[in-house]
């Protein structure tokens, strides 16, 4: 799988997500919904929150993808080998750091439109105080940090709690592609699935629902499973037949999702059929739109919960009919996002976070070095 259609995959997951949001519930639809209504035509109210629930499948996509772009990097790198791993430290550190750069972005220009536009419910006095000045401050930080979810402490939006999965997926990923490595990728894709039904399937928002997700990135990446399917499809000719009959079996993956669950076994399987149709997406006119907004996916990820839900409701819902309301969505976020990658460019911001990645975990680094060597001084 290119990187272009891992951009394309997180553009269609993107999308998944803004709908699932949007419709996830009768109660939620009702509570943003004034008096113009609202219209799920041509389909049922139940039948729109029904699959609006389906799309839940998008986390497991961007698990998927960062697995399998994870080992590609490090495959790239020469990484992946017992000699490699304190540069595969390295680089976990550095994609934490730059993670969070692009977060703080986000983290520190909702606090300000929340005193902007008069929303006193999400103003930081009002998320982290709750517990005295030294808490609210320590909150604050954790939330700050991505770690809110993890921590299990007040967060400014609860559609962060992806946050604390995907700084634990950063470490954790190399270390799951250096035992498929030792015991094969489908061997630990075939155990990750024992361990949501060993603990049970009311896992939630926990790691192990999304276990077999990363495994199987990890699998896929390891066995070239794309590239031979897609030699086999011979996607360069009738790419939007193919891309049709890929996203039925897509719609058909997710009836059965709704129908028995198992979800964290399912979504697995619905996070590879999204990047296969990316791949054979990337040969029709569908490579443009889906890849700009894979570009802006993280942005809208971070900001869309703010328009649709906690700043702007009443605005994006007031459009009445759902394809409406989802665009209207989309393109706030989209408008958002392209503005503060601007106003990054317009500052140096990539330059100046991948210098900071790379001095924060060059330090750590030489710290954790320097208490090695000392211990094993001591110890002699």
């Amino acid at each position: 799988m290119s990187k272009t259609a891992s951009a394309l995959a997180k553009g269609l997951a993107i999308i998944m997500m803004l709908f699932h949001h949007l419709f996830y519930s009768t109660e939620t639809i009702s509570a943003h919904v004034g008096a113009g209504g609202f219209s799920s035509f041509p389909l049922s109210e139940a039948s729109l929150v029904n699959v609006a629930q389906s799309f839940k499948i998008c986390v497991a996509v961007f698990v998927f993808i960062t697995a399998y772009g994870t080992f590609r990097q490090l495959d790239a790198k020469g990484l992946i080998s017992e000699r490699g791993a304190r540069l595969c430290e390295r680089y976990s550190i550095e994609h934490v750091v730059k993670l969070l750069a692009g977060f703080w972005c986000v983290f520190v220009l909702a606090q300000a439109v929340a005193l902007l536009v008069g929303v006193p419910s999400h103003w930081a006095g009002s998320v982290y105080g709750g517990n005295g000045v030294i808490a609210g401050i320590a909150y604050f930080l954790i939330d700050g940090l991505g770690l809110s979810s993890a921590l299990g402490t007040p967060s400014l939006n609860a559609t962060w709690w992806y946050m604390s999965l995907a700084i634990l997926l950063i470490f954790l990923v190399p270390v799951l592609i250096k035992t498929s490595r030792l015991i094969g990728g489908w061997a630990l894709l075939a155990m990750s699935a024992l361990i949501p039904l060993l603990a049970g399937w009311e896992l939630g928002r926990s790691l192990w629902w999304y276990f077999p997700s990363a495994c199987a990135g990890i699998a896929c990446a390891q066995y070239d499973t794309f590239e031979r399917l897609l030699a086999m499809l011979r996607s360069e000719r009738h790419a939007a037949p193919k891309a049709l009959v890929l996203a039925l079996l897509l719609a058909v993956l997710l009836v059965v999702r709704q129908r028995i669950g198992m979800e964290f076994a399912i979504d697995a399987l619905a996070a590879f059929l999204v990047c296969l149709l990316s791949c054979v997406l990337e040969k029709t006119v569908a490579r443009a739109p889906l890849r700009f907004l894979g570009a802006h996916s993280m942005n809208i990820f971070l900001l869309h919960t703010f328009i649709y839900d906690y700043f702007f409701g009443s605005a994006i819902y007031s459009l009445v009919w759902f394809p409406f309301i989802l665009l209207a969505l989309l393109a706030t976020s989209l408008l958002c996002s392209v503005l503060i990658e601007a106003a990054k460019r317009a500052v140096g911001f990539s330059l100046k976070a991948e210098r900071a990645a790379t001095a924060v975990s060059h330090g750590l680094c030489a710290a954790r070095q320097k208490y090695d060597d000392s211990a094993e001084t001591t110890a002699a």
